[in-house]
């Protein structure tokens, strides 16, 4: 069989959660409804709607240079974050590459959006515009087995190997699941502890997507073409406002190393976070979030007993009678016990954040 039929035939099933607010979506629709915005010019360059070959020429006439910091910008509107629903007619991207005779595909998903992480139930953030999502499959291409897939899971370090003989299939298909909002892929439903267990994906088993696929090829191959596969090379920011120096969107395609050569081959190179069955996952959690108020409300406590201890005239007045002292300590403790809540819970956003973009 050529490459390219194997591609078509191992292409994925992929299932989002029941819960899930952004699906997936073409780059020619994307494409429709967006404006490119080049500050570099004397006067701003303004293309709308976006074609393939705008986006293959934009990037030409910088050399291929890649362009972060938000002087070319690929925006698009709020309106267009929940994607195409139903997805029936949203194809799935791949591309290959030949490796010491095996072949590897690249199956890789578009989103308009990616949603915010719930942070233990306190905050909510880790949300940007436009999420690239991938799976790899190795595959044997003279026997045409299945040897083993990277699921991507977000990031290179995130991800993991997985023998074939692991694998769900459905129809002679891989199965992978759809984390919520964030869209990274798993081998399993359940619940997955990421970023130190305060940005926690979720899969399930519930909104089935078959994708049918399209092929992509690299720049310099005689089937590349700038008119269709032009987003393949562009090299600015994906969302955003059009507004100069806006960064909240991702980099595009060309700025992933999966899609200029390929993932890591050694599984030595990713330390896959651990997958839990939704229900254990949710018991932890609930534990957590019970040792973590009650600790921080003792300490809180202990502090002001303390206080009272040593310098009784800063929580209440020495001749107060048992009673107003206790429900002045208290009453303070939960005064404080707010403030500090508020304070932790702005640290977890910001460490979720910084995590996020690292």
């Amino acid at each position: 069989m050529s490459d390219a039929q194997l591609i078509q035939q191992w292409s994925p099933i992929i299932y989002h959660h029941q819960n899930e607010q952004y699906f997936p979506c073409s780059f020619p629709w994307l494409m429709l409804y967006s404006t490119l915005i080049d500050y570099n010019t004397p006067e701003p360059t303004i293309v709308s709607p976006i074609t393939s070959e705008s986006l293959f020429n934009i990037s030409r006439q910088y050399n291929f240079e890649r362009h972060g910091d938000g002087d070319i910008i690929w925006s698009f509107s709020n309106e267009l974050y929940p994607g195409q629903h139903p997805t029936s007619n949203v194809p799935i991207y791949a591309i290959s590459k030949r490796v010491n005779q095996k072949l590897y595909i690249t199956y890789f998903t578009l989103y308009a959006y990616n949603g915010d992480y719930n942070i233990l139930n306190i905050a909510k953030t880790g949300s940007h515009p436009c999420d690239l999502e991938h799976i790899m499959l190795e595959i044997d291409p003279n026997t045409n087995t299945l040897l083993r897939v990277l699921f991507s899971s977000h990031t290179p370090k995130d991800g993991r190997w997985v023998d074939a003989k692991d694998i769900e299939f459905e129809n002679n298909k891989v199965v992978a699941y759809a984390a919520l909002y964030g869209h990274g892929l798993y081998p399993k439903q359940g619940m997955i502890i990421r970023l130190l267990g305060l940005a926690n994906d979720y899969t399930s088993k519930d909104i089935r997507w078959e994708p049918k696929v399209e092929i992509a090829y690299h720049f310099g191959d005689p089937k590349f073409n700038a008119s269709t596969m032009g987003w393949l090379l562009y090299y600015g920011r994906m969302g955003g406002s059009i507004k100069r120096g806006d960064t909240s969107g991702i980099m595009g395609l060309a700025d992933k190393n999966w899609i200029r050569d390929m993932d890591s081959l050694d599984e030595q190179d990713y330390n896959p976070p651990t997958i839990l069955s939704k229900k254990v996952g949710n018991i932890i959690l609930i534990i957590l979030q019970i040792i973590g108020i009650v600790l921080l409300y003792v300490s809180v406590l202990k502090l002001f007993q303390f206080s009272a201890k040593y310098f009784p005239k800063l929580v209440y007045n020495p001749k107060s009678s048992v009673q107003v002292k206790y429900l002045k300590i208290h009453t303070l403790t939960i005064a404080l016990f707010i403030i500090c809540f508020n304070l932790f819970r702005w640290f977890v956003i910001y460490l979720t954040n910084t995590l996020v973009k690292n």
